[in-house]
């Protein structure tokens, strides 16, 4: 799951689609009006928080009555991404997304016991953001009963066969959601459900986000949001498909520097990922599998740890047996790398050809293998 920075990242950039469609007359000088009733909850205050790339940001509280009502009314000059907040501890995942605009009249009821079934109303892009976080939900209940299933696999003393099955279960879950959101996204017409669609996605697809820039941004340019979509959207094409890799310099576990560029002539797959990445370390018995059968014809992996320990970097290299290069600056999501490839979410994969050329991105697992196979043959 994101971190509350990166989740905020991608919420930003989604953002900036429902922005770039506000010619709907949504604008207005009547201000925004966001009431509730909140059963069963002891706070005192409700909070809320706009969304950035830095994290929340408090613009508003205000006090709930002995009833659970509260009322918030207010103007902003473009739309806002804001989450209410009923608990100054409040994690993320607990806290109701909604988009303010200068018209927005917003009415929520909900169980603070049961927070995550609330009911909305006034708003038709905080009523996809629900739905679609119960397409996620769904995958993550199912995600954990594997992970439970399957807590003491050790790949080591299993057949590949069976890896292979377990690989396979949870691919399985991954594509059911992809599935259902593509249905979302296709059962609902207009660019703002596209917004509430690719809320989900840790990873925008970059061709949706390239036509929203082309379309919308030329309208809506001095948007906060639209500068944010374009400045992303800037730093993609740095490590987009056929450009140049940017070339990394980082140490490898002894602390000799080693280059990304040292390993042209050979297809390199530059793994961004970390020892504490739940799906980074289910990727890895995959990549295992590939890099023992490729690795003589010609095929490296780059490993970059976002990590921000050493020990346990090194302890996870050793653990999964990735016998594959491996660099780090330890310094977690500040990782130089990480930003200059524009990683906002791990695991995260770049495959670079014989000219430090990339050729393809995010592959993973049954992808890998078969680009691979398209390269070097079966």
């Amino acid at each position: 799951m994101h971190t509350i920075k990166h989740l905020a990242t991608s919420i930003i950039i989604l953002l900036s689609l429902y922005s770039c469609n506000i010619g709907r007359g949504t604008h207005g000088t009547n201000g925004y009006h966001i009431t509730g009733e909140i059963k069963n909850c002891t706070a005192k205050t409700v909070f809320l928080d706009e969304l950035s790339t830095e994290g929340f940001s408090t613009i508003d509280t205000v006090t709930i009555d002995s009833k659970g009502g509260f009322s918030f009314k207010g103007n902003t000059k473009e739309p806002l991404f804001c989450a209410l907040r009923f608990d100054a501890n409040m994690p993320a995942e607990k806290r109701v997304f909604i988009v303010v605009d200068s018209n927005a009249k917003i009415k929520l009821e909900a169980d603070y016991n049961i927070i995550e079934n609330y009911d909305i109303k006034g708003s038709e892009d905080c009523k996809l953001i629900q739905q679609l976080l119960g397409i996620n939900k769904i995958m993550e209940d199912k995600l954990k009963v594997l992970d439970t299933k399957f807590a003491g696999y050790d790949p080591k003393k299993v057949s590949d066969s069976v890896t292979k099955i377990i690989r396979g279960e949870y691919q399985d879950i991954i594509t059911e959601q992809e599935t259902s959101i593509d249905k979302f996204i296709t059962s609902n017409d207009g660019i703002t459900n596209y917004f509430a669609a690719l809320f989900m996605m840790q990873a925008p697809p970059l061709e949706l986000l390239q036509k929203i820039d082309t379309k919308g941004m030329k309208r809506y340019a001095t948007s906060k949001y639209a500068v944010i979509l374009n400045e992303f959207l800037t730093k993609k094409q740095v490590a987009g498909i056929g450009t140049l890799a940017p070339d990394i310099n980082l140490n490898d576990v002894n602390g000799v520097p080693l280059k990304l560029s040292s390993l042209r002539g050979q297809y390199v797959l530059i793994d961004f990922w970390a020892s504490w990445c739940g799906p980074c370390r289910r990727e890895n018995p995959a990549n295992v599998e590939l890099y023992n059968k490729y690795h003589s014809k010609g095929f490296e992996i780059y490993g970059v740890s976002l990590d921000d320990t050493k020990s346990k970097w090194v302890n996870a290299i050793q653990s999964d047996k990735l016998t594959w290069k491996h660099v780090s600056d330890l310094a977690g999501w500040g990782s130089s790398a990480a930003k200059m490839y524009n990683v906002t979410s791990i695991p995260h994969t770049f495959l670079v050809d014989q000219e430090g050329k990339i050729i393809a991105s995010d592959l993973r697992s049954e992808s890998l293998r078969i680009k691979l196979e398209e390269i070097f043959g079966k």
